[in-house]
């Protein structure tokens, strides 16, 4: 008994196949087994002789084209060129095809190992969206702990800057005009302080303000005093 695989073997693991196996010219198909007639929503009758280039989406054209030149012109074919393919009802198929030159039925022709991909774009889609909201929520922090960090800064001293004031209203001694003009005058440097650190912020830091709650921080970082060593 012979162990060899017949003719009709082959044909039963092609039919049987999970994945799209067609055999075409740069005009028509010539084969397709019954997966991708099912992925295109068509009948395996219909589409034999049909041309292959009406199941193609518009931007794939000059990609498909192309590569058919190449392996037609005895090129090889390269990696797997991702193709989006459009079904009967409309539907659009991203998936990778892999084809090389054949002989069927005395006819040079392709033939073409086309594997859905769906299920990967559909992941890699979800995954540039996460990223996407990730970034705006960074960006979101940033605002927050930035509009915190300005507000903190700047309410110590405009408190400063309307005690001095009031106290300027009220029958102030020469002595107390001096001091409470100095208070003033420091109060306006530290608010012009911060609006020049902001400008020239580098590389942002937070650090913790209320519980959960972070902001920019702000200090001059030319007046910290630096760590010692095992602390």
């Amino acid at each position: 008994m012979s162990t060899r695989p017949t003719t009709a073997d082959y044909r039963t693991l092609i039919e049987s196949a999970p994945e799209a196996i067609i055999v075409y010219t740069p005009e028509k198909f010539l084969f397709v087994n019954a997966f991708a007639a099912k992925r295109l929503g068509a009948d395996r009758e219909s589409l034999v002789g049909h041309p292959i280039m009406e199941f193609v989406h518009p931007k794939s054209v000059p990609t498909v084209v192309d590569r058919i030149r190449k392996l037609t012109s005895g090129e090889k074919g390269g990696d797997p060129l991702e193709v989006h393919f459009v079904a009967r009802d409309g539907t659009v198929i991203p998936a990778e095809i892999m084809s090389v030159p054949i002989v069927f039925s005395g006819e040079k022709a392709l033939l073409g190992l086309i594997r859905d991909i769906s299920k990967r774009v559909e992941v890699e889609r979800a995954l540039r969206e996460s990223e996407e909201q990730r970034a705006i929520s960074q960006r979101r922090t940033g605002r927050l702990e930035t509009a915190i960090a300005v507000a903190h800064e700047m309410n110590n001293s405009l408190t400063a800057l309307m005690m001095n004031a009031e106290l300027l209203a009220t029958d102030a001694s020469p002595e107390e005009v001096r001091e409470i003009t100095s208070a003033i005058l420091s109060a306006s440097q530290k608010i012009a302080a911060t609006v020049q650190r902001l400008q020239q912020l580098g590389e942002p830091e937070s650090i913790e303000y209320m519980g959960e709650t972070r902001m920019l921080d702000l200090s001059d970082k030319t007046q910290r005093k630096p760590r010692k060593k095992g602390k």
